[in-house]
Parts: C-alpha cells; sequence; structure tokens
C-alpha cells in the first residue's frame, strides 16, 4: 500500500516540476531551475519523512532502516529533478514573474467526468456518518465539492435529493488512498458538476448513506450571522454576576476598578486581553477587507441599537470593556478572573468567586494599541467620538511601551496562563496600525526597523502570543508603505500559500486538512490557515488559495476522520456537549459557535490521547477539545462572510 502511495506522491508532485509546460514564456536559465529543482527535493522529502512510522510495515522495506528507505524513495525524485534540470524549463507565468515571487503553484486541470445516467428513484438507506464524511452545512454552487467514504462496498455513489429520493448526480468512487494522518482509506466521492440549488445526501446502495447537506450560493449565510452573533449572545446570557461583579486589584485587594461588560472569553467567565486582543484584531480586519460581506446585516441584536451597523455593534462590546482595561499613564491589564476556575452551576449568581483584575503587561498594552488604533479606522465613518476616542487610547499606550524599555512580562497567576517570551511582534502590529492610521513617520520607522531585522518578517499563525502576520497584512494594505518592503512580504505570503496548497492537495492528505499537528484549538489553526490563504489571494489572486481555504471550512464542517460538524447547532452530527458554563446553566446551546477540535494532547483525561485527527469527543468536561473561545470564532467569522454572497 505504501508503494502504491508514494507512486502517487511521484505522480502528485511532477505537475510542479512541468508545470508551465507549452507556455511560451522564456526558459530560466539553469540555474533558476535547479534551485527550483532543490525547492522540489525538499519538499518531496518532508512529505517522505511524514510517512516513516509507515515503513517498517511494508513488504519489501521492513528489512532496510528508515533512512535507507528515504534515500531510495528520494531517488525518485533525482530523476524527476534531473529531467526537469535537461528538458527545457518555462516559467508558468513568464520569468519576471517567477524573479518577482509570484505563485508557483500550477493551475489544476479539467477533471473529467464520466457521464452517468441520474433522475430514478434511489431506495432510502441507512446513514452512516463513520461512513459518509461531508460538509453537513454544504457546498456552494461553483466551487469543488468533494465528500470522501470509507468501506463502501460498490464503487457507484449517487447524489440523491433529499426531498424527490430521486438521483441528480451518479459518479465512480475514487481510488482508496490512506490517508496520513487519521490512517483511513478512503475514497473520494466528486460531485462538483451538481450546481443544482437543493437538500441531497450521497447514498452507496447497499452501503449507506450521508448526512443531509445543501447546495447553494447562501449555504454559509446563516452560519456567518450567528458566528458572529454568539459573541453577543453568549455575553448577554451569561448569569448577572457577569454582568454586576465587582474587580478588586490582585495587587492592592482593598482597591475596586470598574471593568464590567465585555465577552465572557471562552467556556468560563474570565476576560483576558490578550484572546480579546486577536479576537478585535481579526473580526476588525474582516470589516476591513470585506466591508460589503459584513457591514449591511441586521443582525437581530437584543436591545436598542446604536447609529452603527450590527457587526460593529456586536464588536464595540469588548472594545467598551478594554478601554476600561488602560490603565491612566496608558498601560495595560492583561486579564479579569477569579483565583481558580468556578464549578460548572446552575446559579445566576455564580462565576465562580471575587474577581480580581491582573497587573499590566507590555504585551497586552501593545495588543491594545493595535487594536484601538484599527477600531479608530473602521468606526469613523460611523462614529467620529468614538474613533477619536479610540485612537487617542491607542497613541497613549504606545507611548508607554516608548518608554518603558524592555518587556514587563505577566504574572502567572489566577485562571488562563498567557505568558509571553518577548514584545516584540506585539510592538510590530502596533507601530503597522497606528502607522496606518495616522501615517506618522515614526511608527514608519519602528515598523521598518523591524522588518529590517526580523528579514521582512514570516508568515505564521493568527495569535496573540505571535502577531507578526496582523502586522505584515497590515503594512502590506497601507498606502504610503514601503514598496520594496510590500513586495517581500507579498512574495512571503505566496510562498506560504504555494506551500500550503501543496500540503492541502497531498493525495494522502484525504480530508485537505492543513493541519501538520492536531494540538490545542486545532480548529481554530485550520481556520487561521484559511484566512491567510484568503488574505494571500488578495495579495496575489490565486484560486488554489481560495480552493484551500473553503477546504478548511469543509473539514470543520464534518468533511473529517470522524464526521463530525465542529459548531454547535450546524450539521446533523454537531456538537451537542460544549465546555461551556452559559450553555451549561441554560441547558441548550446557543448556536454558531466552534469548539477546539481534536487535540492529541488531550490535557482533560476524557478526550482519546495520540489519535492526531480522532483525538476528541463530545463530553462538557473534556475542555482540550469540546472548549469554545472567542479567539476561536473569529477565523470562523471571517472565512464565512468571505463565501456569503455579497449585500445589497
Amino acid at each position: 500500500m505504501l508503494k502504491e502511495q508514494l507512486a502517487k506522491l511521484t505522480e502528485h508532485l511532477r505537475p510542479k516540476a512541468n508545470q508551465g509546460a507549452g507556455n511560451a514564456s522564456p526558459v530560466l536559465p539553469w540555474r533558476e531551475a535547479w534551485q527550483q529543482a532543490k525547492e522540489l527535493y525538499a519538499d518531496y522529502e518532508r512529505r517522505v519523512e511524514a510517512l516513516r512510522p509507515k515503513l517498517a510495515t511494508v513488504p519489501g522495506l521492513s528489512e532496510m532502516k528508515p533512512g535507507h528507505a528515504v534515500l531510495s524513495v528520494s531517488l525518485v525524485a533525482i530523476v524527476i529533478l534531473a529531467a526537469v534540470v535537461v528538458m527545457p524549463w518555462r516559467a508558468p507565468q513568464g520569468a519576471a514573474a517567477y524573479k518577482s515571487g509570484r505563485s508557483t503553484v500550477a493551475a489544476k486541470p479539467a477533471k473529467q467526468y464520466e457521464p452517468m445516467a441520474v433522475g430514478e428513484n434511489v431506495p432510502s438507506e441507512m446513514t452512516k456518518g463513520d461512513m459518509f464524511s461531508v460538509n453537513q452545512v454544504g457546498y456552494l454552487p461553483n466551487a469543488p465539492k468533494v465528500a470522501l467514504v470509507k468501506g463502501a462496498a460498490g464503487s457507484v455513489f449517487k447524489v440523491v435529493d433529499v426531498d424527490t429520493r430521486k438521483s441528480v448526480f451518479a459518479g465512480r468512487l475514487g481510488t482508496p488512498i490512506q490517508d496520513i494522518d487519521s490512517d483511513d482509506m478512503a475514497q473520494e466521492a466528486d460531485f462538483t458538476p451538481l450546481t443544482k440549488p437543493g437538500s441531497y445526501v450521497i447514498v452507496v446502495q447497499g452501503s449507506g448513506s450521508s448526512h443531509p447537506f445543501l447546495v447553494g450560493k447562501d449555504v454559509y449565510d446563516g452560519l456567518y450571522k450567528d458566528a458572529i452573533k454568539s459573541y453577543d449572545d453568549l455575553a448577554r446570557l451569561a448569569p448577572a454576576a457577569f454582568h454586576d461583579a465587582q474587580a478588586y486589584l490582585a495587587k492592592d485587594r482593598g482597591k475596586k476598578i470598574d471593568v464590567s461588560g465585555g465577552w465572557p472569553d471562552a467556556g468560563d467567565y474570565g476576560k483576558y486581553v490578550p484572546t480579546a486582543g486577536i479576537t478585535l484584531g481579526d473580526l476588525l480586519l474582516t470589516a476591513e477587507l470585506q466591508p460589503e460581506k459584513v457591514l449591511k446585516d441586521d443582525l437581530k441584536l437584543a436591545g436598542k441599537g446604536e447609529s452603527l451597523p450590527d457587526y460593529l455593534r456586536v464588536v464595540k462590546v469588548e472594545l467598551d470593556w478594554l478601554f476600561k482595561m488602560q490603565r491612566e499613564d496608558g498601560a495595560v491589564y492583561t486579564k479579569v478572573t477569579p483565583e481558580n476556575f468556578g464549578p460548572f452551576s446552575k446559579s445566576d449568581a455564580d462565576v465562580g468567586g471575587t474577581q480580581y483584575v491582573y497587573d499590566i503587561s507590555t504585551p497586552d498594552t501593545a495588543l491594545f494599541a493595535a487594536v484601538m488604533s484599527k477600531a479608530s479606522r473602521i468606526y469613523r465613518p460611523y462614529d467620529a467620538g468614538f474613533a477619536k476616542q479610540a485612537l487617542a487610547a491607542a497613541e497613549h499606550a504606545w507611548a508607554f511601551l516608548d518608554k518603558s524599555g524592555a518587556i514587563i512580562p505577566t504574572g502567572d497567576y489566577g485562571t488562563g496562563g498567557y505568558v509571553y517570551g518577548d514584545d516584540a511582534t506585539q510592538r510590530f502590529w502596533a507601530a503597522t496600525e497606528l502607522f496606518k492610521t495616522t501615517g506618522s513617520g515614526k511608527y514608519h520607522d519602528y515598523a521598518k526597523k523591524h522588518l529590517s531585522r526580523f528579514s521582512s518578517g514570516s508568515v505564521g499563525p493568527l495569535a496573540w502570543i505571535d502577531t507578526e502576520s496582523m502586522g505584515l497584512i497590515t503594512y502590506y494594505f497601507t498606502d504610503g508603505a514601503d514598496a520594496g518592503l510590500k513586495n517581500k512580504i507579498r512574495d512571503q505570503m505566496v510562498n506560504w500559500a504555494d506551500s500550503m496548497v501543496n500540503t492541502v492537495d497531498s493525495p494522502i492528505n484525504r480530508y485537505k486538512s492543513s493541519l501538520s499537528v492536531y494540538g490545542w484549538a486545532s480548529n481554530k489553526t485550520a481556520l487561521d490557515n484559511a484566512v491567510l490563504l484568503l488574505v494571500a489571494d488578495r495579495m496575489a489572486p490565486n484560486d488554489a488559495y481560495v480552493d484551500s481555504a473553503l477546504d478548511q471550512l469543509h473539514y470543520v464542517l464534518g468533511r473529517n476522520s470522524i464526521g463530525k460538524s465542529f459548531v454547535t447547532s450546524y450539521g446533523a452530527n454537531s456538537v451537542q456537549k460544549p465546555h461551556n458554563r452559559t450553555m451549561f446553566s441554560l441547558g441548550k446551546l446557543v448556536p454558531g459557535v466552534l469548539v477546539g477540535g481534536p487535540n492529541k494532547d488531550a490535557q482533560d483525561g476524557l478526550a482519546p490521547s495520540s489519535l492526531g485527527p480522532r483525538s476528541y469527543v463530545d463530553d462538557t468536561m473534556a475542555y482540550s477539545v469540546n472548549e469554545n473561545s472567542i479567539e476561536y470564532n473569529a477565523p470562523l467569522v471571517f472565512v464565512t462572510a468571505y463565501f456569503r454572497p455579497y449585500q445589497e
């Protein structure tokens, strides 16, 4: 089986070596061809290394040492590379495009679909969610549509209209290939040509049926609205004590300060600047890059509205709380929590005990400055007074940072350990936001110095602990930014996105996950990758980036090895028992809430450990896999907003 997989892997990599064939572009110099060949070789070796644990089980390789096996397989790559170097090599977009660092991902060839008869009545089959992995919310009409099937007895699948029970599409299941992360032997059911809106199931007669799903241009519309509205719902439905509790300074317990309002951070009632900062950054980025998708909706929010778009009303709740976390000297406190996590309680007066405000830190002060500066720009057309207040607070925070010198770290006490090693990326992000908002040279100089010191930055997760990518995105989309640095940022983003597309499209990555490790908050990581792919597409348009981003949404909505939709109330097999005290106390789900997802470390002792994408259990006490967080939902909002129709 592994030999077959490696053969397919070789074929998968061949288009990368031969991309652009037939293009009339000039032939690249041999040194440039050799450089691309070396990159192909390195990419191939990385993939082979990932298969090492399976090598010992393969007939003919069982006596070989892993290094010998890798070398043997790598020789196959060398053959390809030799052909690449000897044969004419043509640039996919011309030599000038190649040198500028544009995408090297080849366009996918048009797939040929075997015509098969449809329209007959298809008898009902037992639903087998463990056999059929589909996006249980749905698929866009003009986008790729793929499900995975395991252990089916037949070779033909049919897409069946739920209402009429008539088939609307039929195709042959793809070749069984073992998924590298789950070990599932899975076959693709590709029904991309089906564009007619409707409610469907996939059936393999004699084997079973999938959960239902929709096809339609607005399949993610309701999910987007619930995903952003859940911030408001979870805050409004929190116990009265969450809204009324007094908070004491942790270092001066005789002094109370007003830090009321905001959102419950996760499954508990703590409020943390690190997660608030990255969440608000992501949500405000959504509004900045996709205003036509998010600023025109009536979200049917409770209470009297302000003269703001509903999306910005939701976000302002957390911004208003964040203002209260700033000290008079501009520094920002790190969190508001009890000393220990409280129980799961039905009481409206229980939020885990007395609330304390824990001391300031420079990373959190920088996060505050970045978010408030960004908010100033976005709210200015709707509320000039609020925008002015936000910018003043951001500049006040920067003034504190400017004179603070070395990092002032957070203390590791209270609930939720958010500990920073340094504050370089947080300061960088703040500088880029302040430069974009004010145009001031002092902020630009700081950002350029950072980019020079760190080779123009690197693309990474959208995380509170490392905000480099947030700063890179802001700088790139800033008028007046250095053109050379912007080109470098674009090239780095394109290189990252190309690599991610290759990972997602690998034939042994059956579920098209962007994850290499299934750890804490794996679902957030997958959707963060989707956000970065969509941003890369804006910098250098490429349909492959968009398709791979959409694959991450398919993954969290059920096209995964356990057939689970990780979003509450979305999908026939969706999360039922999230680790969330508000939903527990109410005895009902708030829709549109994403949980952390599979976690190989399974720190709660309830989820199975070391099973990668299968390290998950739907249990209220399984906090390591089934807790929600404000930072998890932010990329879900961004991605579902992108894939919904434009709002008139």
